[in-house]
């Protein structure tokens, strides 16, 4: 899958404590137990509605949650149309299910 853009897309705005960050002693305590690894510009790290997926924490770079890409068996994720971003998180926010 390609990056949805070139541009660096603006972090979402936490106005409602919707999206916190985690501090750094949180981080440490989650590494204690948790697995760092390295992802790839464009990889797919949750697909919607599975329900086995990880949780991530975002130590740097940026996530991008998005709407509308769609796998064709046998290929790769591509954007669909009304491919959307959802979500932006930077450094210490996190997603997956809790």
């Amino acid at each position: 899958m390609e990056p949805v853009s070139e541009l660096t897309p603006i972090e979402t705005p936490d106005v409602s404590g919707a999206y916190p960050r985690l501090s750094q002693a949180q981080i440490e305590l989650l590494g204690r137990t948790g697995t760092r690894r390295a992802t790839s510009v464009g990889e797919v790290l949750i697909h919607e509605g599975n329900i086995e997926a990880d949780f991530f924490v975002v130590l740097q770079g940026t996530v991008l949650v998005v709407e509308g890409l769609h796998a064709a068996e046998g290929r790769e994720l591509a954007e669909g149309r009304g491919t959307r971003i959802l979500e932006v998180h930077g450094p210490g926010r996190f997603l997956g299910e809790l």
